[in-house]
Formats: C-alpha cells, sequence, structure tokens
C-alpha cells in the first residue's frame, strides 16, 4: 500500500496540468473510470487563530492558521470497498490522511454518517503561521486498485477564484512573498474593543468590537471556562436574532446584546460557568451543494480571548 501511495504521488507530479477542479471531465475517461470512486466538488475554508486562543492552555508551539476540507467520495460498491482517501498538494507533496493509509484511520473519524461527507480540519504541515491555497487534490483508492482524484484551489475571501495568490497567512507571519493575502482579521482588546459585559437585570451580555476587515460580513460568539480548564462551554451563532440584527459595518463599532436565552450550551455548559469569549468572523457565506441546507465560510477568525468585566 505504501508503494502504490508513493506511485500515485509520483504520477500526480508528472501530470500536474492547468485544468481546475470544475473542468468538464471527458465522457470517455468518465466510461472507462465507471467502478472508480467518485469524488465530489471540494470545499475549503482558512481559519486564522488569535495566539491566546492556544494560550488558555499553555500551548507554547501553538499554530495560528488552520485548513479545512468537505467533500463526499462515492464508490459504486459502497465506501466499504474504499482502501485509502486522503488530501494532497501536488507542489510541495505532503498530504493529509483521511481515510486507511499509512495511520489505518477509521472511517468515523472524519465521515459524517448524517450527512455522508468527510470533513476534516489540519493545521498546516510546512509553517505555522501559513497555509498553501493551490495544487490541491484529493485522491481515493478502493480495493481493487481504481484511482480517483480530483484538483481544487482554496479561493478568495469574497469567494472568486486564486489569480496570482498562492498562500494565505496569519498576523503572526512575516511575509517575504507578494503573492500572499492576509487572512480574515482576528479581532484583539487594544485594536478592536473587544469587551464583554454582564447585565443581570435584562439577563443578557453586551459585547463590543469594532472590525476593521471590509472582508468580514458574518461574527458569532464562543464562551468559555474559567481557568485552569477553560472548558469550551456553547456559543451564539451568526443566524441567532440578536446578532442577525446586529450586523457588523466596518469601522464601526458593534454592540450586541445577548440574551443569555440565545446562548447554545453544549457538553453540560452552564451560564455561571462563563469566564470570557472569543468573536468568531466570517467571510459571506456560500451554498455548500453537497450538503442539503447547508452553508460553507471559506475565511474565518477568532478572537483575542477577552474576560468578562465584573
Amino acid at each position: 500500500m505504501v508503494f502504490l501511495r508513493l506511485l500515485i504521488l509520483s504520477a500526480l507530479l508528472i501530470l500536474l496540468s492547468a485544468c481546475g477542479s470544475d473542468s468538464v471531465p471527458d465522457p470517455e475517461v468518465e466510461a472507462e473510470n465507471a467502478s472508480a470512486p467518485q469524488i465530489s466538488r471540494v470545499y475549503s475554508d482558512v481559519t486564522h487563530y488569535h495566539p491566546s486562543f492556544w494560550d488558555k492552555w499553555n500551548e507554547t508551539h501553538a499554530r495560528t492558521i488552520q485548513q479545512s476540507f468537505n467533500f463526499k467520495v462515492e464508490d459504486p460498491q459502497g465506501l466499504s470497498n474504499i482502501q485509502d482517501i486522503y488530501i494532497y498538494n501536488a507542489i510541495n507533496g505532503g498530504y493529509y490522511n483521511i481515510y486507511g493509509g499509512p495511520d489505518n484511520i477509521p472511517l468515523e473519524k472524519f465521515y459524517r454518517t448524517r450527512s455522508q461527507d468527510f470533513s476534516a480540519s489540519f493545521f498546516t504541515w510546512e509553517s505555522r503561521d501559513r497555509a498553501e491555497l493551490k495544487n490541491w487534490r484529493v485522491v481515493a483508492i478502493d480495493k481493487d486498485g481504481n484511482v480517483s482524484e480530483r484538483e481544487f484551489e482554496f479561493v478568495l475571501p469574497n469567494s472568486e477564484p486564486l489569480e496570482d495568490e498562492t498562500y494565505a497567512f496569519s498576523a503572526e507571519y512575516i511575509a517575504t512573498d507578494p503573492n500572499g493575502i492576509a487572512a480574515l482579521e482576528v479581532l484583539t482588546i487594544d485594536d478592536n474593543g473587544l469587551a464583554i459585559e454582564a447585565d443581570p437585570g435584562s439577563q443578557s451580555f453586551n459585547i463590543k468590537f469594532r472590525p476593521t476587515d471590509v472582508r468580514a460580513s458574518n461574527y458569532s460568539i464562543a464562551f468559555y471556562g474559567a481557568a485552569p480548564e477553560y472548558k469550551y462551554l456553547g456559543w451564539a451563532n451568526q443566524r441567532g436574532p440578536s446578532i442577525a440584527s446586529q450586523p457588523i459595518v466596518t469601522g464601526q463599532q458593534t454592540s450586541l446584546d445577548l440574551p443569555w436565552s440565545e446562548i447554545y450550551f453544549e457538553n453540560g455548559g452552564q451560564l455561571d460557568d462563563i469566564n470570557g469569549a472569543h468573536v468568531t468572523l466570517y467571510n459571506d457565506s456560500v451554498d455548500n451543494e453537497i450538503v442539503e441546507n447547508s452553508i460553507w465560510f471559506s475565511y474565518l477568525s477568532y478572537s483575542e480571548y477577552f474576560t468578562l468585566e465584573n
């Protein structure tokens, strides 16, 4: 299996072509590969983390850029016939194992039974603070030795195709290549006025921040407990009534009065456990065509951690 993987990687490097992920398939090739796995369109995103997201847990070597992928793989004989699925970059040679592979990754690690798709997030291997955007492929191999691959690229924050851009970088990255684009802004206490205050009388939180990135158009709030665990407690999502009625305006302060009843608590989280929060910013969403009634954000960011004012 390792030999087969290496052979395929070598072949993909040799056969790298200019066709995009939305190119029209050749009917003859489709007929020849009717028994091979079929790979859907691939959705991808870049998530930018403020270092304090990981500092809460004393992660001294935390990365600030993460990449996520969402796609479907189908096989005429069912998923039980799939041997190996991985995401591969044809330029730098790195790859993410999704199913099978050298580590024998189980199907349930990244496969979602309800929506019948694969959803996976990884921190980049080549840099703590940078993510490659071009020359990606999903590769699927079945137990009969049939191999399928789907080429794709990330998109710009406005969801348009890339042009000369080859990578995205975080605020921690010292950019030397002119072909990079900044990831979505991470809000900070000093630069963006992040603050949260409880109002027991109205049973709500007042949350303030001032975004400056014109590419950010949506937001949500994630809540965490106190030290030393800093347990994730729950969130208020971008579709909630209060957030939807208080949209962000670039360069202006957002002042959100968030009723406690609009916080979705998870894993036994409770209101009295809340110590602080992160504001998550998103770019404009697009419809996720492979998952029914779903949307996709291609750029996200998690703010500096800010705590309740007593």
